[in-house]
């Protein structure tokens, strides 16, 4: 298992501020503490320009970076576990990653877990996404990926507007995508 995260920002203070930390920074250093309690590896991708590019469809904010990041780590981890920059697994409270997705239901697991939107809708939350890598999952990544997102590339709610209105409805995707019933926020956002 792989925890990653992506953002532009270092995972590091500040400059010229040594005792200010950027949250990047502190949200990196817990789910590294994290990742090492549960004995997975931790990996943050620095991105180096405000975003990235579709060779199709061009410049897309930031947050859909997260789709080759986790094709990337494909190439070396079962199970990628993505969680945006902004997030954080609760030290001393959040559960290990097979507790999280647990045991399927079905005979075939689903190739991608996602947090709930709640209590902004009942639909995911790509804050944090779990992947199974296999062929299926594989093929998931790509369609999201090269979907138009029209002019929501550079505005919210990015990717996670792709998957609500085009993945999920998919037929070819049906049972590959489980929102689970863990929210990402607290309550009221705080």
């Amino acid at each position: 298992v792989v925890i990653l995260m992506s953002d532009t920002h270092k995972p590091l203070p500040l400059p010229n501020k040594a005792s200010a930390l950027h949250f990047t920074a502190l949200s990196a250093t817990v789910n590294a503490y994290y990742a090492c309690k549960h004995g997975y590896d931790f990996l943050f991708v620095r991105l180096s320009e405000p975003g990235c590019a579709h060779p199709r469809f061009g410049r897309r904010h930031p947050s859909y970076c997260k789709l080759p990041a986790v094709a990337a780590a494909f190439n070396r981890w079962p199970i990628v576990a993505f969680i945006d920059s902004d997030s954080w697994f609760v030290p001393g409270v959040a559960p290990s990653i097979d507790s999280l997705i647990g045991s399927s239901r079905t005979a075939t697991p689903p190739s991608l877990h996602l947090a709930w939107d709640w209590p902004y809708s009942n639909g995911p939350n790509c804050g944090l996404m779990i992947w199974r890598n296999s062929t299926r999952a594989m093929r998931l990544l790509a369609t999201w990926w090269h979907l138009d997102p029209g002019p929501f590339a550079l505005e919210h709610d990015y990717e996670q507007r792709t998957m609500h209105w085009a993945i999920v409805h998919l037929e070819r995707f049906r049972g590959e995508v489980e929102t689970l019933r863990i929210a990402p926020l607290a309550p009221h956002g705080t």
